[in-house]
């Protein structure tokens, strides 16, 4: 167990996006409050045992905070002395991010400030459509998306500066929207480009949301993943259709072209 006056967080994280699994280790009793920048308790009356691990679980929902504005936890011993909770893995790289609250809205994360303590900030999510399944299928690559109600969405290709590059035809049954990228329907020569959905109600070019991974979980989606891909090879080269993840769970699609070695 960590030894110091000052109460340490052992285990700080956020599993489900919508609660804080905290262990305190503290070598004296007092209270857990978290405060935000003005000084105003957000949480308080958290009690924390002397010379042990307390083991708390705080629900996020019932917090009422502001947008990249950190909040700090301060415990409070006996003697009415209060200091910054420290964080005990300080530099730590999560392979995993913390997963958006249930209704997608926000994300809350724990980390630690310049000096080590232990702090909690919520940033709002962009809007976003959940992807289903990806998958190869016999002439390119499918993806899937919950239907929505009020009529069947399109898909389309947006480039680097947000430009329309391709349109892709869907399909609709009771539960699913199906969009197949099949090379020839979709831009020459090599290319890279989000995925996003046009939402029948609002069907412009500048609207839409993203597909993106429907467990935002991995802190690098783009290396932690294979995707699937599509070979077709012709006039001695080989062009290569693959589905790919951005670093924020974005769903995209590249085409590259490899020469095909001689025998």
């Amino acid at each position: 167990m960590p030894s110091s006056d000052r109460a340490v967080a052992t285990y700080a994280r956020i599993l489900d996006g919508a609660h804080l699994w905290l262990e305190v280790h503290s070598a004296t009793k007092g209270t857990l409050t978290l405060v935000d920048p003005d000084g105003s308790a957000v949480v308080e009356g958290l009690s924390i045992g002397a010379d042990r691990t307390t083991a708390l679980v705080i629900d996020l929902m019932q917090l009422t905070l502001d947008d990249d504005v950190a909040i700090s936890f301060l415990c409070l011993g006996v003697d009415g002395r209060s200091h910054p909770v420290r964080l005990a893995d300080v530099g730590h790289q999560p392979r995993a991010r913390t997963p958006a609250t249930p209704d997608g809205r926000f994300r809350f994360t724990v980390s630690a400030n310049e000096t080590g303590d232990l702090q909690l900030t919520r940033a709002s999510v962009s809007p976003a459509v959940p992807v289903r399944r990806v998958g190869p299928v016999e002439d390119g690559l499918e993806v899937s998306w919950r239907a929505p109600s009020g009529g069947t969405p399109r898909m389309v290709l947006r480039g680097p500066i947000g430009d329309v590059l391709a349109e892709i035809d869907t399909v609709q049954d009771d539960d699913d929207v199906y969009g197949t990228l099949r090379s020839e329907e979709l831009p020459p020569g090599s290319f890279s480009a989000a995925l996003w959905v046009i939402d029948p109600v609002d069907d412009t070019a500048s609207a839409g949301k993203p597909l993106r991974r429907a467990h935002d979980d991995l802190a690098r989606p783009s290396t932690s993943v294979v995707m699937p891909e599509y070979r077709i090879r012709a006039d001695g080269q080989v062009q290569i259709l693959r589905l790919t993840w951005s670093d924020d769970g974005a769903l995209g699609v590249e085409r590259t072209t490899e020469d095909v070695p001689r025998a």
